[in-house]
């Protein structure tokens, strides 16, 4: 197991952890069963490498406290309606195509934070980075490394409701209305008109986990060495984040050595030859299905960049599936409120999906921030009122996350 510790001699950043009790807690990490099963890992490398639309959707940042079954089994419920709307609309278009079903789901704990610290009511705290740090509480904001303990229980539970709801479900017109989340007529009539019979149950029904690679002292303990190979066993795919996409970084290193999907989240900072060496970095054999180019791009920006990363990616005969990701580039405030416009998302997407076009892509992703319950924290630009909108429901730990409606009319368009 040494390989998969090297990523300590490189650069990491939100590595939050210097206690003098973290090798013990690693240790106990290490003892503990896997999360997912090592075949799914593979299944899903499989499916990445054929003909597919991936659709990546959940949580900004999961949080220990709403993990119990119910809500559990709304997501779930939310993300397999989602995929049904493409898969009928892959099957009325007569296409052959893999819809795989990605969540940012049991155990996407952790948050990348700009700012070590924070000023709140006059007083400099150490900055939320989600449950497996620290805690929301400003009162509570001390780095905690037994949280990963904590981490793992709740990642471990929440898998196990998945699979359960998953094992359980009745597949017929009642379901439909159970998971239909839309309160659109127009959209309720069509969606249940879907013909069940033509869908296939048990590839609708399937799923992955995802989140993003960030505390290695937890990817580490969470690895497992099996005929010669490493596994991350607290998930199916991880990704790394913009931050940390960068040459030299510790999380490359990491990320490198273990046999998971990964995800490569890009902006427009990054140079396009260093996207290109990181990729190989972590692809050397450039496998089909190994890496997911997630593009987190402003509108402003995407067009020339994309392009220009598309025609290196041809030149070096690289096997990625581009994914787009079109709200972090598209953050704004509005009274002083962190949002997301919906027509700006909307429009990333479409730019996206024109280029992916042009160069005749056919495999391509999409990756969404969502919330199965309806919160108040993106936007129509139609509102008049969005000051008041804003502050209705506004919930998010972290970043704003779209409302079911909001999911569903941008799946629904653009997919």
């Amino acid at each position: 197991m040494e390989k998969i510790k090297q990523w300590k001699n490189f650069e990491f950043k939100n590595n939050p952890f210097e206690d003098k009790n973290i090798e013990q807690i690693k240790n106990k990490l290490k003892c503990l069963d896997n999360i997912v099963k090592i075949e799914e890992i593979i299944q899903l490398k499989q499916l990445l490498s054929s003909e597919c639309l991936v659709l990546q959707m959940g949580e900004c940042a999961e949080t220990f406290n709403f993990s119990d079954y119910k809500y559990i089994k709304n997501k779930y419920e939310f993300l397999i309606q989602c995929g049904l709307i493409i898969q009928n609309k892959i099957i009325n278009e007569n296409k052959v195509m893999n819809i795989i079903k990605i969540g940012r789901i049991a155990g996407q704990f952790a948050k990348p934070r700009s700012d070590e610290k924070e000023i709140v009511d006059n007083k400099e705290i150490l900055t939320y980075k989600g449950d497996i740090i620290n805690h929301i509480n400003i009162n509570k904001r001390k780095y905690n490394p037994y949280n990963m303990i904590k981490a793992y229980n709740i990642g471990k539970k929440i898998y196990k409701y998945l699979q359960n709801i998953k094992n359980n479900i009745t597949f017929d017109n009642k379901f439909l209305q159970t998971i239909n989340k839309s309160k659109n007529n127009s959209f309720k009539k069509k969606f249940f008109q879907i013909d069940i019979n033509k869908i296939d149950k048990n590839k609708l029904l399937n799923f992955y986990t995802s989140k993003e690679s960030l505390l290695l002292d937890f990817e580490e303990s969470l690895t497992r060495h099996i005929n010669g190979l490493y596994y991350n066993v607290s998930t199916h795919l991880l990704w790394l984040g913009n931050k940390n996409c960068f040459i030299g970084s510790s999380q490359i290193e990491y990320l490198k050595n273990v046999e998971n999907p990964i995800g490569i989240k890009i902006s427009e900072t990054k140079k396009i030859e260093d996207i290109i060496v990181i990729i190989k970095t972590i692809n050397p054999n450039n496998e089909k299905g190994k890496i997911l180019l997630i593009i987190r791009i402003n509108n402003e920006n995407i067009n020339q960049y994309l392009k220009e990363l598309i025609l290196a990616i041809q030149k070096h005969n690289i096997n990625v599936i581009f994914s787009v990701d079109p709200m972090h580039g598209n953050t704004e405030k509005i009274a002083n409120i962190k949002t997301r416009k919906v027509e700006k998302i909307e429009e990333n997407i479409l730019k996206f999906m024109e280029i992916l076009n042009k160069y005749n892509i056919i495999s391509k992703g999409i990756h969404l921030e969502t919330s199965s319950s309806f919160v108040s924290e993106c936007i129509y630009d139609e509102i008049l009122d969005k000051k008041k909108f804003l502050q209705k429901r506004y919930i998010t730990y972290c970043d704003p996350r779209l409302s079911p409606d909001m999911t569903i009319d941008i799946i629904n368009k653009y997919l």
